[in-house]
C-alpha cells in the first residue's frame, strides 16, 4: 500500500523518522506522521482538483468548437437546402400515400353511396306504408263511428218493436201475461 509522498517526501519522511528513533524521541515521530498525512491528504485533493479542472476546460472547448461550426455564415445555406430536400421527400411520401389510401377510400365512398341509395328508398317505402296506414285508421274510424251509429238505430228499432209489442199485447188483454 502506497504512503502517497512523492520520492522525496519519503526519503526526508524515513529520514526524520530515523533521527527520531536514534534520539529516542518519539512525539516528534507521530507528530510528523500526521503533519505528513495531513500534507499527503491536501496534495491528493490538489491533484484532483486539477484533473476536474483540466476536464472542465476540455468541455468548454467541445462546447465552443461546436457552437462556432453551427454559428457559421455556411450554416443558413446548409439548413436551408436540408429543409428543401425533406419538403421534397415529404411531399412524395405524401402523394404515396394518397394512392395507397385512395383505393379504399374510393371503396368506401361507393359503398356510402349505395347506402344512401337503399336508405332512401327504405324511407319512401316508409312513408308509402305510413301514408297507407293513416288512410286505414281514417276508414277504420269513419267505420267505426258508421258501426256505433248502426248500432244505436238497432237498438232505437229494438225499442220501437217492444214498445209496440206492449201496446199491441195491452190491447189483446190488458193485465194477463203469457208465459
Amino acid at each position: 500500500m502506497g504512503t502517497g509522498l512523492g520520492p522525496g517526501e519519503l526519503r526526508d519522511h524515513r529520514a526524520g523518522a530515523a533521527s527520531a528513533n536514534c534520539s529516542g524521541s518519539k512525539p516528534y515521530a507521530a507528530g510528523h506522521h500526521r503533519g505528513s498525512a495531513g500534507i499527503t491528504a491536501l496534495q491528493e485533493q490538489e491533484a484532483a482538483g486539477r484533473v476536474a479542472l483540466e476536464s472542465a476546460k476540455q468541455n468548454l472547448a467541445r462546447v465552443a468548437t461546436f457552437l462556432k461550426s453551427h454559428t457559421a455564415d455556411e450554416q443558413p445555406e446548409a439548413s436551408g437546402v436540408e429543409a428543401e430536400r425533406f419538403a421534397a421527400v415529404r411531399d412524395e411520401l405524401r402523394g404515396r400515400l394518397r394512392v395507397v389510401l385512395g383505393q379504399p377510400h374510393a371503396l368506401m365512398d361507393a359503398d356510402q353511396a349505395r347506402l344512401g341509395r337503399e336508405i332512401a328508398a327504405l324511407t319512401e317505402r316508409i312513408n308509402a306504408s305510413s301514408a297507407g296506414i293513416e288512410e286505414r285508421e281514417g276508414s277504420q274510424h269513419t267505420l267505426t263511428e258508421r258501426g256505433y251509429q248502426l248500432d244505436g238505430e238497432g237498438q232505437e228499432a229494438q225499442n220501437r218493436a217492444q214498445h209496440r209489442g206492449c201496446r199491441a199485447g195491452a190491447g189483446r188483454g190488458a193485465g194477463t201475461r203469457q208465459y
